[in-house]
């Protein structure tokens, strides 16, 4: 028999085994229906390529299925065929892949079932468990060391593991980057308790989350980090040093990532303009203009107050499962994603009792005031507004801190059930019936009144419910009994109503090949480019990324960054949709330089549209399924030779001719910082394409004379060129393409693509990676050695 120490010991440590448990119970229903992770119903309903009549589960989720899922194949497919992918050539005429962040194609939690041997599909059910099990255990291990029962702990890291942000955000790289956010302050509260292990865990937790894709959620976690670690008592500069080591080594660890997608950014219009447009104001402009008031009308105190009702009531303005969700104010971006930001009305019952019993905890005041000043920047609250106009911050999205705001509250939500499980004061009972009472009254007032949408009968049921599960349990003397009504309340509502939200599929029903898809890739050969069009709205057939799983090479992007030049040169071809680039706004000589040689129409837009192109010598070839392919016989080949070339000596200059009306597409305009107006007759002669992968392309061209070998894929100065080995000079063609010199004779042209950032990001990573280690080495001898403890035990 196990003794009642041991007993104590074994549940000391069931965490380990409870909460991933716990992940895996969650995702029964794909687990042993062999199904993906992914929302692929969504395919069907906005790409007439892939038409289907079946309602989506989940519609708000098209990133995960449109974005992330098309670059974890392409990661996947290049680095099976022995190639990391820092170059994506199938999207924008080419456009840098690590770089862009969001692909993190070296997130360790991806590498991980890349090596299992999943196939990209398959690696989204596991990469998802294996976040919300790094997200439980960390919240566990964090309250363990900050002297919290492990039932509380438990119980916390479920709450965290439930939460409405956290299962909103599943599948994308800001909750793969918050997953690494409890670990971080585990670090951090070692190192002001004297453990050895925190330098160690704090650079593999920053390094981690950097990795993860998400550079707005990295700032916030490591600014917060900065404020915590120097909050409510007095630090000695061991603690200090230690600390910025462990933040400086996780940077270097991640320098291959942040050094390459900085770059990128530098080399965007992006940067500019920040995520929600603060950067074009400076802080002392906005100080100077009264923006610090923050709401300025009726309209925006009523727009932000609705924002804010979510916190509470997480289907205050309908649900994406239900097909009832409205836009707050009509803004899209104000979806239920966005504004998720609810541990329940039961966490939020335990939070507002946490922080009530235990508010003379440093922690609990920390994590109370970091909420409030979160909130006041969420809901542009006035003063607090002027923190969006801080430099770096004026570039990011402030109302992601919603995901920091939930974990915060779940922290405190650990006192109030560390108070429900341990104390029995007449107090604590009267605190906990009026809490609940309030909150769950105040729930159910909210409800009835936002509009006259249907009440979720059965989630209201079930919050009333739980609430009276909470009382229930902390009025019963049986401990077993408490803890699961309790455990009952936290979790009922949340799996209850969440369980379905992130939709899962038979992987053959993403992006299947077809009789439509058979077509496009006849019409455009091995080498050609092909764009949907939509007269109106932003569904167009063939949606952008889908090409890294078609391999139907296209100009358009779901990228929200992307590089400077192209997007200039395509702003009169290219129609944006929010961010991203979804559609082209009909006929344009662009698309014959970009080497587009079909456009996919619907029957509509053919009766519509199709005439401008048609008149300009471009051949409808067919009706397919209600889609018609277009051919161009005027677009260039991807790689070919030219004697007669306009050079300039400037961008703009380069720019505004080739805009020109009269501009003759056959003609190139090179940057030679020459002056030179093309002379003779244009003769395009087409190259020979030998290889093309992700960073490389090997081109066999037969010049008659001297001239240059064009390439119609965009133009970076982290391309290089070797013409019969030798390094060429990359030199930029029609404003936003590439060339090179070559003389006359047969020749073998290999461009590849080696950004500067990436080569110092990798030296960076390594020595980050040799410090860590024997960090993390040292750390271990050290807690081997006799007398020598990692910290306070509990």
């Amino acid at each position: 028999m196990i003794g009642a120490d041991n007993r104590g010991r074994l549940w000391k440590s069931f965490g380990w085994l409870l909460i991933p448990l716990f992940a895996i119970g969650f995702f029964w229903q794909p687990i042993m229906r062999g199904q993906v992770l992914i929302p692929g119903d969504i395919i069907g309903l906005v790409d007439p390529v892939w038409s289907s009549t079946v309602r989506p589960q989940n519609a708000l989720l098209s990133d995960v299925v449109f974005q992330f899922y098309p670059w974890q194949q392409f990661l996947f497919d290049r680095v099976r065929h022995g190639e990391l992918p820092l170059w994506n050539p199938r999207q924008l005429a080419g456009t840098p892949f690590l770089a862009n962040d969001q692909s993190a194609i070296f997130d360790p939690i991806r590498w991980l079932t890349l090596a299992v041997g999943w196939n990209a599909a398959q690696s989204f059910l596991p990469m998802e468990i294996v976040r919300l099990s790094l997200f439980g255990l960390g919240t566990w291990l964090f309250l363990r060391r900050r002297h919290l029962s492990p039932t509380a702990s438990i119980l916390a890291g479920v709450t965290a593991m439930v939460a409405v942000p956290t299962l909103a955000w599943l599948s994308y790289p800001l909750f793969a980057a918050l997953a690494w956010a409890p670990l971080m302050f585990y670090a951090i509260d070692g190192l002001r308790n004297n453990a050895r292990s925190g330098v160690f865990f704090l650079a593999v937790a920053t390094a981690g989350q950097f990795l993860s894709g998400n550079i707005q959620i990295s700032l916030f976690l490591v600014l917060a980090s900065c404020t915590f670690v120097f909050f409510g008592q007095k630090l000695s500069w061991s603690v200090v040093t230690r600390f910025l080591l462990g933040l400086m080594l996780g940077a270097m660890v991640a320098a291959i990532q942040l050094l390459p997608t900085w770059s990128f950014v530098r080399q965007s219009n992006q940067f500019e303009l920040g995520r929600r447009g603060y950067a074009t104001t400076s802080f002392m402009t906005a100080l100077k203009d009264g923006k610090w008031i923050g709401w300025t009308s009726r309209h925006e105190i009523r727009t932000n107050i609705e924002k804010a009702l979510p916190f509470l009531a997480p289907t205050i303005h309908g649900s994406p499962t239900s097909n009832n969700y409205r836009f707050v104010a009509g803004d899209p971006n104000n979806n239920y994603n966005e504004l998720a930001s609810s541990v329940g009305v039961i966490g939020l019952i335990l939070a507002l009792v946490g922080l009530i019993t235990s508010w003379r905890e440093r922690l609990v005041r920390w994590m109370a005031g970091f909420s409030v000043v979160c909130f006041g920047i969420i809901v542009h609250a006035p003063v607090f507004e002027l923190v969006n106009y801080l430099p770096v911050i004026n570039r990011t999205d402030t109302e992601r801190l919603r995901l920091l705001v939930a974990w915060a509250l779940v922290v405190l939500a650990a006192y109030g059930m560390q108070a429900l499980i341990s104390r029995h004061e007449s107090r604590v009972r009267r605190l906990v019936v009026i809490v609940t009472i309030m909150i769950v009254s105040l729930y159910g007032l909210v409800m009835l009144a936002d509009g006259p949408k249907p009440i979720p009968k059965t989630e209201v049921a079930l919050v009333i419910l739980s609430g009276l599960a909470l009382v229930a349990g902390h009025l019963i003397k049986k401990n077993w009994l408490r803890v699961g009504l309790i455990a009952l309340a936290v979790v009922l509502v949340p799996v209850a109503t969440l369980r379905t939200y992130n939709p899962s599929v038979s992987a053959d029903t993403l992006f299947p090949a077809n009789d439509i898809t058979n077509a496009v890739r006849q019409a455009i050969g091995h080498d050609g480019r092909v764009v949907g069009f939509l007269s109106a709205g932003s569904h167009a057939p063939l949606r952008p990324n889908s090409a890294l799983v078609t391999g139907l090479d296209d100009i358009r992007g779901y990228e929200v960054v992307r590089l400077a030049r192209f997007d200039t040169l395509t702003q009169g071809v290219l129609k944006k949709s929010g961010s991203y680039v979804m559609n082209i706004s009909g006929y344009s000589p662009i698309l014959d330089i970009l080497s587009v040689r079909a456009v996919l129409m619907t029957d509509a837009d053919v009766t519509k549209h199709a005439q401008e192109f048609l008149d300009r010598g471009w051949i409808d070839i067919g009706d397919t399924q209600g889609l018609h392919v277009l051919s161009n016989p005027h677009a260039l080949p991807r790689a070919y030779f030219v004697t007669s070339v306009t050079q300039v000596t400037t961008a703009t200059e380069g720019f505004w001719l080739v805009t020109s009306p009269t501009w003759n597409t056959q003609a190139p305009v090179l940057e030679t910082g020459k002056s030179i107006v093309a002379a003779g007759e244009p003769n395009v002669i087409p190259a020979q394409i030998l290889n093309r992968s992700a960073n490389t392309l090997s081109v066999h061209v037969d010049a008659p004379q001297s001239g240059w070998l064009m390439v119609s894929d965009a133009y970076t100065p982290d391309w290089q060129v070797f013409v019969d080995g030798r390094k060429g000079k990359v030199i930029p063609a029609d404003y936003a393409l590439r060339a090179v010199t070559v003389p006359a004779g047969g020749h073998v042209v290999v461009w590849r693509y080696k950004p500067r950032a990436f080569s110092i990001g990798l030296w960076l990573t390594i020595a980050g990676l040799v410090v860590t280690t024997m960090v993390g080495l040292w750390t271990l001898r050290q807690t081997k050695q006799p007398g020598l403890s990692d910290g306070p035990k509990t």
